[in-house]
């Protein structure tokens, strides 16, 4: 899973992500993959609603390339 979320990750900066969206995705952490959906830990509310509102669709994109997939369904997660 680390391996995954680093590439994604890496993929995303070379597409040329802003840096501040970059810095939300830096808290998070891929800990789960069930199906076609990723579940990603996020350290508060706040980072959950940036990702869910402006970067699922490119996240989603992403690991949907490194899976395989046409696209992955990412579920961002507090607690």
């Amino acid at each position: 899973m680390v391996h995954l979320w680093r590439t994604t990750l890496e993929v995303l900066d070379s597409d040329g992500i802003p840096v501040q969206q970059r810095a939300f995705l830096s808290l998070a952490k891929l800990v789960g993959l069930i199906d076609d959906t990723v579940l990603i830990a996020v350290p508060n509310d706040f980072t959950k609603e940036i990702i869910e509102t402006r970067l699922r669709d490119r996240v989603a994109a992403t690991l949907g390339q490194q899976l395989g997939r046409r696209q992955a369904k990412v579920k961002a997660q507090h607690g």
